[in-house]
């Protein structure tokens, strides 16, 4: 009955377009995570007039929002009880292409597919090198909120660093654009200006940061941009990217985009030991690759029995696939041929390295066809590769250990895992066969989290590396940066959202339990 009040109310003044159907609520009520939540109603803005309108009446009515675009997300951030703004249906446009100062960035909504970003720039000689697999159904505004990143992050970050602008909506209903000082809030910049100047005295925690630089994250609010930009637009276009719609809703998207590379290589080996795989990849990071991924052989079996066309091996091995970019990357080829047996790796038969494009995509097809293999694997039965303990990161040095010690917790628990990352990062996506059906995994669940995460912890790890934050998360953010850092966490969410209407709980939750809104039918 609450859904369909407001939603009239909504419908009247806005627009776009405003439904609370129960076919509605039940395909908005799932996405890409283990996850099932209901919304009150799902609305779809034609602008930001539309936004600012939604918001206005929620904060009145005191319910929550939550953006949403590809509703690709792997930890449930795109799910909740209130309202969901859907920018995918309408907000959904590339609204320029422009050159200042010799650099070119691009200008769209939140809404906008990613692979049809890329293709966009792409006929004008550019990329945006933060690749997720995810491409062909995800979308940039989600890609900006969890700070993700991809395959070439070895060589070109996250999403972080191609962020130049971003206009959102606040709580209060204020179109803000990062560019203008004038239009942010004085609550958001005094409040931003007094934890900068916090953190900046507090020794311990400019340490932990320094560390941190290592470890790729997406992990918690981005509290490093506080301390590495000095004008607050900046300040705050940043601290917004991985903040999965809890401070502010995108409207606007402004990125600097990278001019395409003349001439890429690929390098495909097969280890026998997963081990040395791991061993390897410093190695080969020093050496140029701008990729480096893994799929281990449970992985490449799954993936060998859905399509054998692939040809890959029968044996127990496990793959590293390699990318090289540049005039270098021949002299770069030939120091891996020369680093792999001089290491004394047990590699299964030679390197195989292809320069033609098509026969690339054909080396790439194995590890793009993991996710989807692992769904279809599933599709029928109780037993899921649910997004539970799903991008990992850590150092790159702690890689090999880190993996020799999963091995026995998944044992302890009896759980067949699929492994596979961007591992030339420190990321690593743990998949196990999980079934959220059996009582006896439900109760299993939280116990396997903390195992893991207790050694990922032991190694200075991330529990996100490149998908964000969300309803398997929050639990685990104090622990991972400790209470002042979580306290700093918990200040910035007060100075954006005091009330916690920006999608609740996504992030700072003192209650949330992994197990809470299972999808389980």
């Amino acid at each position: 009955m609450l859904g369909e009040v407001l939603g009239k109310e909504i419908k009247e003044k806005i627009q776009g377009d405003v439904q609370w159907d129960e076919e509605t609520l039940e395909a908005y009520s799932t996405n890409q995570s283990m996850y099932r939540v209901k919304p009150l109603l799902v609305t779809f803005p034609k602008d930001e007039t539309d936004v600012i309108k939604i918001v206005k009446i929620a904060r009145k009515d005191n319910i929550s929002v939550t953006p949403r675009s590809g509703g690709t997300s792997l930890a449930g951030a795109s799910l909740n009880k209130g309202i969901i703004i859907d920018f995918k249906k309408y907000m959904n446009r590339i609204l320029d292409f422009v050159e200042e100062k010799g650099r070119q960035y691009v200008i769209c909504q939140p809404g906008v597919n990613h692979k049809a970003l890329q293709e966009f720039i792409k006929e004008k000689g550019y990329f945006l090198p933060p690749d997720p697999s995810s491409a062909p159904i995800c979308c940039i505004g989600g890609n900006v909120a969890t700070k993700s990143s991809g395959a070439h992050s070895v060589r070109y970050g996250t999403f972080d660093d191609y962020v130049v602008v971003l206009e959102f909506i606040t709580v209060n209903g204020k179109l803000v654009d990062t560019s203008k000082e004038e239009t942010i809030p004085e609550v958001i910049n005094a409040g931003l200006l007094k934890l900068k100047k916090k953190i900046s005295a507090n020794d311990e925690t400019l340490k932990f940061f320094k560390r941190r630089k290592r470890v790729k994250t997406s992990s918690g609010y981005n509290l490093p941009a506080l301390i590495q930009h000095e004008q607050i637009g900046d300040i705050l276009a940043h601290i917004l990217v991985g903040s999965v719609g809890t401070l502010g809703i995108f409207t606007k998207i402004k990125l600097k985009v990278e001019r395409i590379s003349e001439g890429v290589a690929t390098s495909l080996i097969y280890f026998r030991k997963l081990d040395e795989a791991m061993d390897s990849v410093r190695s080969i990071k020093e050496i140029g690759a701008v990729a480096i991924e893994l799929l281990n052989y449970e992985s490449l079996k799954l993936v060998r029995q859905e399509k054998p066309e692939l040809g890959i091996p029968e044996e127990e091995v496990h793959m590293l696939l390699i990318e090289f970019q540049g005039p270098e990357r021949f002299d770069q080829i030939k120091k891996l041929e020369k680093m792999i047996p001089e290491k004394g790796y047990d590699i299964y038969n030679e390197i195989i390295t292809e320069t033609d494009e098509e026969k690339q995509l054909k080396l790439w097809a194995v590890r793009h066809a993991i996710l989807p293999t692992l769904m279809k694997f599933t599709k029928g039965s109780d037993l899921k590769t649910w997004a539970l303990i799903e991008d990992v990161g850590l150092e790159i040095q702690y890689l090999a250990p880190f993996i020799r010690e999963t091995f026995p917790i998944f044992e302890k628990y009896d759980l067949i895992v699929g492994m596979y990352g961007h591992v030339g990062t420190g990321t690593i996506h743990l998949r196990p066969l999980i079934n959220l059906k059996d009582p006896k995994h439900l109760e299993m669940i939280p116990h396997l989290v903390d195992d893991v995460y207790d050694l990922l912890f032991k190694y200075g790890g991330t529990i996100t590396s490149e998908h964000g934050m969300g309803r398997n998360r929050t639990m685990y953010l104090e622990k991972e940066f400790g209470n002042t850092i979580y306290n700093y966490m918990k200040e910035i969410k007060q100075i954006f959202d005091p009330k916690d209407l920006f999608n609740p709980r996504m992030m700072i939750c003192e209650d949330c339990k992994i197990t809470d809104n299972f999808n389980i039918i």
